[in-house]
């Protein structure tokens, strides 16, 4: 059963990526480090923003706040290009591994990258299936540890849920630590280090509540049950909105010369005061916006507000007013 908390967080769709939930609750072979699972996730926005299979390293390093060299590149490439993934059904006696990519190149800065093709319905297409999760980069950068976002990911695809139950043993397996004989052979190096970290990283950063009790036999705890709640993710202003927005102000003030020459003194007082209210809507273009999609709507429609008394004041004092540049709310 779901669980609800509290929290809001402001989250961008232009700057998100979509993953399928099968692919958000795979096994991945062998598992990442933070620079390699950065990389595997920015070729996703690149494929799915813009629908190429290329990007530079500087958009790379812009989106994560971090430098990035050739040597990184070629020890990440190399990793991302041994990477599998699992589709595991026990109950339907079922699974399947595959390759992620089938090549990667880089040259001067510039990766090109091609998708296995098993691993597409994961990651294109995903919105008509509403099977699937959204990871925004603004969150996940957050992250200290691989771990956080392995178990962001996981709890994320389990739509409807609020607890996961597992052995310590699953719990191992599904960070990628399995092999890790300090944490196999020490439950307490492995909450301390793995799921204490994660746990605190989700409450601290995301839009989950997370905490976890210890299944016991006799003095051994031989697994954990994780719990969950989900605070509300609010879209934030879309970049095509403040563009919209800041052409609105363009316009106007584009005009300025024609108002405070209006030849009735009462109209151009009027229309200088609405000029003045159109301008202080500028602070709302700026980076990074901290307004909802449906505020900034809001905005929107008091600039053009603004616009069309102006237009009418200008008409009766005889002079041309502005043309409102149009909007497609389709494509949003």
């Amino acid at each position: 059963m779901k669980k609800t908390n509290r929290k809001k967080i402001l989250i961008r769709l232009e700057n998100s990526i979509l993953k399928s939930n099968e692919l958000s609750l795979a096994s991945f072979s062998p598992g990442l480090t933070m620079n390699q699972m950065q990389l595997m996730m920015y070729a996703i926005y690149s494929t799915q923003s813009s629908d190429t299979t290329s990007f530079n390293k500087v958009s790379f390093e812009s989106k994560f706040d971090r430098r990035y060299n050739t040597a990184d590149a070629m020890e990440d490439a190399l990793a991302l290009l041994d990477l599998k993934f699992g589709l595991l059904e026990e109950k339907k006696d079922k699974f399947g591994f595959y390759n992620v990519f089938q090549y990667i190149e880089y040259e001067r800065g510039d990766f090109q990258f091609q998708w296995s093709e098993k691993i597409l319905p994961h990651i294109m297409e995903l919105k008509d299936t509403g099977k699937y999760i959204l990871n925004d980069f603004d969150i996940s950068k957050m992250f200290k540890s691989t771990y956080s976002w392995i178990l962001y990911d996981n709890l994320k695809a389990r739509y409807g849920q609020s607890t996961l139950s597992l052995t310590k043993e699953e719990w191992l397996t599904m960070f990628n630590v399995a092999e890790t004989k300090s944490y196999v052979n020490n439950t307490s190096i492995f909450k301390r280090k793995v799921l204490d970290v994660a746990v605190a990283e989700l409450n601290d950063h995301t839009e989950l509540n997370v905490s976890y009790t210890e299944q016991k036999k006799g003095k051994s705890i031989i697994g954990f049950d994780v719990h969950w709640s989900r605070g509300e993710l609010i879209y934030s202003a879309t970049e095509k909105q403040v563009n919209y927005l800041q052409t609105l102000i363009e316009e106007a003030k584009a005009n300025s010369i024609l108002y405070v020459n209006l030849g009735n003194a009462e109209l151009r007082i009027q229309a200088i005061a609405l000029l003045k209210k159109v301008e202080e809507l500028e602070k709302y273009t700026q980076p990074p916006s901290l307004l909802t999609t449906e505020a900034m709507s809001d905005k929107i429609n008091e600039a053009k507000e603004c616009i069309r008394k102006l237009n009418a004041i200008v008409e009766d004092d005889g002079v041309a007013g502005i043309q409102v540049p149009l909007f497609n709310w389709l494509e949003e």
